[in-house]
């Protein structure tokens, strides 16, 4: 299940697992600084400046980019559960998107919605479009 909240960058929509990234910078041994600032993205609302932005996102997703036996590993539930593969193509695709927006700006700000509030959810039940970028 995905967690519940709505992540919007630069008002690009993310999918929820965007949420877990934290999570993701731990599983992948990034570095302190780099863990730090993806707890500090993931907590609520925020800005940063493009260069930061751009050093720890190219940083986890060149990670996520590795071979994933053990990040899926680290997610499944079952050994035959099949969601790990959905949740690190969505990190993927929220670090891919971000620096996407990034490269056009010297700032970056994101939000957070309450899904289960109800506030701006616009979550499609949970499944995810990946776009190539």
């Amino acid at each position: 299940m995905a967690p519940a909240a709505t992540a919007y960058f630069e008002d690009e929509l993310l999918p929820s697992w965007a949420r877990l990234l934290d999570l993701a910078a731990r599983l992948a041994g990034m570095p302190r600084e780099t863990q730090d600032w993806f707890v500090g993205f993931c907590r609520g609302p925020g800005v940063s400046d493009t260069e930061r932005l751009e050093v720890h996102c190219r940083r986890l997703l060149e990670a996520l980019k590795q071979p994933e036996r053990t990040l899926v590993v680290s997610l499944q539930r079952t050994p035959m559960d099949r969601q790990p593969g959905t949740i690190i193509a969505a990190w993927r695709y929220s670090l891919e998107t971000m620096l996407q927006q990034a490269g056009v700006r010297s700032s970056c700000a994101w939000r957070w919605s309450d899904s289960e509030t109800g506030n701006d959810d616009d979550s499609g039940g949970g499944e995810i479009t990946l776009r190539r970028v």
